[in-house]
């Protein structure tokens, strides 16, 4: 008996704090091997309606569609589908999609109406087929890519191949190769479909819900929990880590505390003491916040300028990052606004539309609202980065590349379902360090500081165990020697709480 009774104390113990260590930005997004047909991620309230019902039923994440299943969604709903390995389908609102087949190799729906994207990875297996029928016609995917089609009453199929290649196979007979970079156009009428190039930034325009999980969440803190304002609430709230701050919230931070927070993969987001910020927009498309006063970092080492936007708005102007890099920026009510750029190129709106390129290495003061004032300039000195915020956002660019060095294979490979390979790369959640840290795809970007993410997630076919070498030395010893010579043991360091 108080064996028993011993085992649900420690039960409710646990239970109780778990509450203080973040958690995966979706549950769903632990899930690498699900089947064919599984669906992972389900917003909104969509429905499905099962095969010889007459009534539909509320979808949700973790069930299995079957042959006859439909899926119904309205505005603004969104659910993904699992084709197969690092394969997904997402639905978006208003659509109608029918489920022909459902297991593996053969994946087939039917476009009765709305638009899908087609998230399709690489995979062992060359005899997997896709198809995706429509009122035009069926399409089937050749090779791995990403595509977005869009299905009307009575009206042309559009169809924009961000990559790979699709094959169209009319009402009539038509047959035709689509290939990437182009929107295609498909009448059932027309022998071959009307094509046209896409623009350079339209990457941007692909839905990009499925990777949104994670922007403004509170990857950790130190001393004091800070303040979390929320929509509709009066007073603010003291948050924890995994903490996600919504668009029209702000975090505050008191005289003994610091904040790290996530923003688009591999983008961190560090605030300073007695520093306020106002988030205004989360969606990678158009990341907005507000820095109302106090000193912000930010470091990337993956920022896309095609996929992602980050604006920051101040007192002086707003201020759009245009490449990945290093910055830092020092707000003082009432004063002139100073931003420091150690590696990138910002661009600078003031008042009446007024427009400057901040280049780097750099310290560039702003004035306020005059149009009459620019942008003054001066060199960084030789011990800019000795500032104590400085150190400490090195040591924590540090910590967080030995931490993805130390991730498990299948920690690593958990981060492509939840991104998708166009943001090339993902948030993952340490176990040990209870820390998120980023995990590029087929590439080892280096980190502002000069530190290499040598834990790499191979999408196109390749793996890390058996193909990767560098200079004939096994993959266990892929980090460079002049990279750990670099290295310290990461300060241990938890999440304090009152």
């Amino acid at each position: 008996m108080r064996a028993l009774i011993a085992i649900g104390v420690l039960g409710l113990w646990f239970h109780g704090t778990s509450l203080a260590f973040p958690g995966p930005p979706d549950a769903s997004a632990a899930v690498t091997n699900a089947p064919p047909g599984f669906v992972r991620h389900v917003s909104g309230d969509p429905a499905v309606l099962g095969d010889g019902r007459r009534q539909p039923e509320p979808l949700q994440a973790g069930r299995r569609l079957t042959m006859g299943d439909q899926v119904l969604t309205r505005t603004g709903d969104r659910v993904e589908i699992v084709l197969s390995a690092n394969s997904y389908l997402r639905v978006a609102g208003q659509a109608r999609l029918e489920i022909l087949t459902a297991d593996y190799p053969a994946m087939d729906f039917r476009l009765v109406g709305g638009e899908v994207v087609v998230d399709c990875g690489r995979n062992r297996e060359k005899h997997q087929v896709s198809t995706v029928s429509t009122p035009v016609g069926g399409l089937r995917v050749v090779r791995p890519g990403f595509y977005r089609i869009r299905a009307h009453r009575k009206r042309p199929v559009e169809v924009t191949v961000f990559s790979g290649r699709l094959s169209w196979l009319g009402l009539r007979g038509q047959r035709s190769e689509l290939s990437r970079s182009r929107h295609y156009s498909l009448d059932p009428l027309a022998e071959t479909p009307s094509v046209s190039r896409m623009d350079k930034y339209e990457w941007a325009t692909l839905d990009s819900w499925a990777k949104e999980r994670s922007a403004f969440q509170l990857n950790c803190f130190w001393g004091r929990r800070p303040l979390v304002s929320v929509p509709a609430v009066t007073q603010p709230v003291r948050a924890n880590a995994g903490y996600r701050i919504k668009a029209g919230g702000g975090l505050r931070t008191t005289g003994n505390s610091r904040a790290e927070l996530l923003l688009s993969p591999g983008t961190y987001l560090r605030v300073s003491e007695n520093s306020d910020i106002e988030v205004m927009d989360t969606t990678y498309r158009d990341m907005r916040f507000r820095v109302v006063r106090g000193t912000v970092i930010i470091e990337s080492a993956s920022f896309n300028p095609k996929i992602h936007s980050l604006t920051l708005s101040t007192p002086s102007g707003e201020l759009q990052i245009g490449t990945r890099g290093l910055y830092r920026l020092d707000v003082v009510p009432g004063q002139e606004t100073a931003v420091s750029i150690y590696k990138g190129r910002v661009l600078w709106t003031g008042a009446q539309g007024r427009r400057a390129q901040l280049k780097s290495v750099r310290r560039w003061v702003l004035g306020n609202s005059s149009p009459s004032l620019k942008p003054r300039s001066a060199s960084l000195d030789k011990n800019h980065r000795q500032d104590p915020l400085n150190l400490w956002s090195e040591r924590r660019a540090r910590q967080l590349v030995q931490v993805n060095a130390g991730l498990s294979l299948a920690s690593r490979d958990s981060a492509y379902p939840g991104f998708g390979y166009q943001n090339r790369g993902g948030w993952v959640l340490s176990s040990r360090s209870q820390w998120f840290t980023y995990v590029p795809f087929d590439s080892s970007p280096r980190s502002p500081y000069g530190f290499h993410y040598t834990n790499i997630r191979w999408i196109r076919g390749r793996d890390l165990r058996e193909s990767m070498k560098i200079a004939g030395r096994p993959p266990t010893q892929i980090l460079r020697d002049s990279d750990r010579a670099q290295y310290k043991p990461p300060m241990k360091i938890t999440n304090s709480v009152d």
